[in-house]
């Protein structure tokens, strides 16, 4: 019988006769061959090991698109349009003037319409009046009562309400800003923010924040009432 025919037992048999003096004299029967036997990926293991491939790029590609999308939104929301935008409206049948008008929420999410306009029809001189509008049933003005300005510089400002008497809402007020605008008409635009305060019914206290683009506007309809006049 030939030695690559043998079985393991008759291996060793022979090893001790001295047939088959060591392993590597017969290779197809040696213990160690079993050891380096190397084994090749399949086609479908190729297949699943691309896919695997394929689906962990598509990952990371909306991972980064995501990130890109909300650094966009994010900058879109909490960085300012540097343009301040005024709007008209009809002061007399034939008179238009400008006004500065913007929807912010409170910091109770309420929204708020805010609203600075000039009125010259008491005098001459151009009075400036900040009106805020709430949504109806949710907050109610307790006229008498002042606003309270806070700047970002820490400056504090108090303006009279025009409605002590009798206003035409409960959910509207309005207050005199024509002193405090000639004070803060030097400040930088862009960089000025401000803090509005006042007592509302129920124990309530209405907390608005101008931000630097909404001042923006107010000075710049200043500036455009101060050119018209001048």
């Amino acid at each position: 019988m030939l030695p690559f025919l043998l079985t393991r037992s008759e291996i060793y048999t022979y090893r001790l006769n001295g047939l088959v003096k060591s392993s590597e004299q017969n290779p197809l029967h040696s213990d160690s061959c079993y050891d380096n036997v190397q084994t090749f990926p399949t086609t479908n293991s190729l297949i699943l090991s691309k896919k695997i491939l394929i689906s962990w790029i598509n990952r990371l590609f909306a991972v980064t698109l995501f990130f890109i999308l909300s650094s966009i939104v994010t900058w879109g929301i909490f960085c300012p349009s540097a343009t301040a935008l005024l709007r008209q409206h009809h002061e007399t049948a034939n008179v238009l003037r400008y006004h500065a008008q913007d929807s912010l929420k409170d910091r109770d999410g309420n929204t708020w319409q805010v609203i600075l306009f000039p009125d010259n029809s008491q005098s001459q001189n151009t009075t400036y009046y900040l009106r805020l509008v709430g949504f109806p049933g949710v907050n109610s003005f307790n006229h008498p009562q002042s606003l309270e300005i806070l700047t970002s510089a820490g400056q504090i400002f108090t303006a009279s309400d025009a409605y002590a008497q009798s206003a035409p809402a409960t959910n509207v007020g309005q207050y005199d800003l024509t002193a405090i605008m000639s004070q803060l008409a030097n400040k930088q635009t862009g960089k000025q923010s401000l803090k509005l305060s006042t007592p509302l019914q129920d124990n309530k206290e209405l907390g608005l924040k101008i931000s630097p683009a909404v001042f923006a506007e107010w000075q710049l309809l200043t500036q455009e009432i101060e050119a018209e006049f001048s």
